[in-house]
């Protein structure tokens, strides 16, 4: 599940970074008049937002409990230097 769920996860963004950089290029840009080329424009904004931030979150879900592990092994660790800083 966790295997399958990373690799969905990077590979969305890449896909999208693909038809982004088509888009750019000029792959269907010479298609496009006015309006169409700002709806296109939104269209990538907005797929490349949603990847990024579906990424982040889905990443955030998964990682939440190692990053308070490590969080709190860093804190200890370090508790006095930090301390003496204050």
């Amino acid at each position: 599940m966790r295997i399958g769920f990373s690799i969905q996860v990077l590979s969305d963004p890449i896909i999208n970074v693909i038809g982004f950089l088509n888009l750019v290029s000029g792959g269907s840009r010479s298609t496009c008049f006015g309006y169409d080329c700002w709806a296109q424009d939104m269209i990538i904004f907005m797929t490349l937002l949603y990847t990024f931030c579906h990424m982040y979150i889905c990443v955030f879900i998964f990682q939440k409990s190692f990053l308070k592990n490590f969080m709190i092994k860093w804190y200890n660790r370090h508790k006095v230097r930090i301390i003496r800083v204050l």
